[in-house]
């Protein structure tokens, strides 16, 4: 049962008086004189606190500033203006004054104030006000932990509607976008050397190439880099990819796939794919575009909403970067039957397969349809500039 305010504002105690030569009144260091009570209010056992303010106390006007009402499991606070009217808050004791740490400007009006506090806060080891202070902290702390729950709980409801990520991703990732290597045995002789093709995962036989050279697999005709084993090192590389999904009729979901293939000394990569953000994208009958951003927290094993923070001001945060190769093999039909039907963005994602920002096209095309016929008249650079404000001739300037 919550707090009433109605019986709380009734129950205020209007007719305490101080004695003028309680030496409180005129110690400068205090601001602020409490006094306490303890009662039932509402069909609850409440401890309120008066907080006077000591320069108005000594002036004889013994209106307080503010009557906390606490209990077990809330709090709240009804303050007082100058004219008399007053106003509910639901700030803390230690926030009441808009400064920090308000309590050490604070002291009780009698040792029985402040026992009756300690008591009620069942903390006999602190003082008065850090005892008040510790369970207003531990009642705002499971406030909190509520909220993050239901909002947890609202986030793992939508998280439902994503489908599986598609057949074969993983296949396509190594087929289409990890760089290759052939890994040989270097010798000084002209005799064919020995090497394995990371794409393919065959043995082969090459000569008359050299450490980092860039070439095609002989057993695969993939594009390679030639390895020497001697001299290749640790090997690590990643990227980002970006796939579109469709989820109701009205609604996609881009999901951002980070990756990483390391080489140590053996030739097959240790292989990490896990997924690092979504965007929900809904469109209206207007086909206004409206966007909802997650991302995923790993030590919580958890999304929760917004971007991920790029906590490195001076280097490149490549987590929080969602620019990556597009997944486009299913492009056609998630767009289909949406404003972006007739976009072309697969076809301008093919005239030049290099990481890009998805969604900075999709909200362009809705501004400029021109888009479609600039890209079929293969006018690539072009629709770069307008979407990404990328000029060709920006190097030139």
């Amino acid at each position: 049962m919550k707090i009433n305010k109605k019986c709380c504002r009734e129950s205020v105690k209007a007719d305490w008086t101080m004695d003028m030569n309680n030496g409180l009144l005129h110690a400068e260091q205090i601001k602020y004189i409490l006094r306490t009570i303890v009662k039932n209010i509402g069909g609850k056992r409440l401890l309120v606190i008066y907080v006077y303010s000591r320069q108005q106390a000594a002036a004889g006007n013994f209106c307080p500033q503010w009557v906390i009402f606490q209990s077990r499991t809330e709090y709240i606070t009804l303050a007082y203006k100058k004219d008399g009217t007053h106003y509910w808050r639901t700030a803390s004791f230690e926030n009441l004054d808009g400064r920090y740490c308000c309590s050490s400007y604070c002291a009780f009006y009698t040792a029985e104030d402040e026992a009756r506090v300690k008591a009620y806060c069942k903390n006999s080891r602190e003082k008065g006000i850090w005892s008040l202070n510790t369970m207003q902290k531990e009642i705002l702390f499971k406030r909190s932990e509520k909220r993050r729950q239901r909002k947890e709980q609202q986030i793992k409801q939508k998280m439902k509607s994503v489908p599986a990520l598609p057949r074969g991703l993983r296949q396509w990732i190594a087929r289409e976008i990890m760089p290759s290597y052939i890994f040989y045995d270097y010798h000084r002789s002209k005799k064919p050397m020995d090497g394995y093709c990371t794409a393919c995962g065959k043995t082969v036989k090459i000569s008359g190439v050299k450490h980092n050279q860039k070439g095609f697999s002989p057993s695969c005709r993939k594009p390679v880099q030639f390895k020497s084993r001697k001299k290749r090192g640790y090997i690590t590389d990643r990227n980002t990819l970006q796939v579109f999904q469709r989820i109701s009729a009205q609604e996609l979901v881009v999901r951002f796939i980070k990756i990483y293939y390391s080489y140590g000394y053996g030739e097959s990569p240790r292989k990490q794919v896990y997924e690092t953000a979504r965007i929900f994208v809904q469109w209206g009958p207007e086909m206004e575009m409206h966007e909802e951003h997650y991302y995923y927290l790993h030590y919580r094993d958890t999304w929760t909403s917004g971007d991920r923070p790029s906590r490195f001001y001076y280097q490149y945060n490549f987590e929080a970067d969602l620019c990556g190769y597009l997944y486009h093999k299913n492009l056609d039909d998630v767009l289909a039957d949406s404003p972006w039907k007739y976009s072309q963005m697969k076809l301008y994602y093919l005239s030049d397969p290099t990481p890009l920002y998805a969604l900075s096209y999709l909200k362009k095309y809705l501004k400029y349809p021109v888009l479609e016929y600039l890209v079929k008249m293969r006018l690539d650079r072009l629709v770069t500039d307008i979407v990404y404000n990328q000029s060709i001739y920006s190097s030139t300037k």
